[in-house]
């Protein structure tokens, strides 16, 4: 997934959502997205017995932009089977970002479509070929389902990603110093990768 790159009140999903037990837009995943630290996340995702990897980080910089790695985790397992997903934190252990991607189940999008629009209203539509993003703005949240129905049916992939715009810059920044920390430790060997 690259740059790795949620409470909704419907009578036609039957999710288990506490409802309106957060105001922010990530509420509907388990998380609040730029409140909550990694300490805190790490505590959750324990407590409700998730299966996870922690330690991980941008390029392997855990200590600066921590991340975890999500197996399994009842929050996004309701949507259907998970492909990937991550959790990432800013410089500060802040939750930054959430990015989930499923297998399409047969009903995954449209739960998920369905949640976003209520939740969100209209989003900024965009399609390229097999692939369409649907973007939503909420508070200071920005939310994209992406639908991807490339190659069998089987193999339909449906991702919803949580950025907390206010982190944003500041882990750009974060990310172009470990690429340049990286690019001077191995000046030979980056040469092709970041030319």
């Amino acid at each position: 997934s690259g740059d790795w790159s949620s409470d909704v009140c419907s009578s036609d999903l039957t999710m288990p959502f506490n409802i309106l037990q957060f105001n922010n837009a990530s509420s509907k995943l388990g998380f609040r997205i730029g409140r909550q630290n990694l300490s805190q996340v790490h505590n959750s995702l324990s407590k409700s017995h998730a299966t996870f990897e922690k330690g991980l980080g941008y390029k392997g910089y855990s200590n600066t932009l921590p991340s975890i790695r999500i197996q399994s985790y009842s929050e996004f397992n309701q949507f259907g089977t998970i492909h990937d997903a991550w959790l990432e934190f800013a410089s500060n252990q802040k939750l930054y970002n959430i990015f989930v991607e499923w297998t399409e189940n047969g009903s995954t999008f449209r739960q998920l479509k369905t949640m976003c629009d209520k939740e969100y209203g209209n989003a900024i539509t965009k399609s390229i070929g097999f692939i369409t993003e649907f973007k939503y703005f909420f508070s200071e949240t920005e939310i994209t389902l992406v639908r991807d129905i490339i190659g069998p049916s089987d193999q339909h992939i449906v991702s919803l990603s949580y950025t907390y715009l206010p982190l944003k810059e500041g882990v750009r920044s974060a990310k172009h110093s470990i690429l340049e920390k990286i690019k001077k430790k191995m000046p030979w060997e980056t040469a092709t990768y970041f030319g």
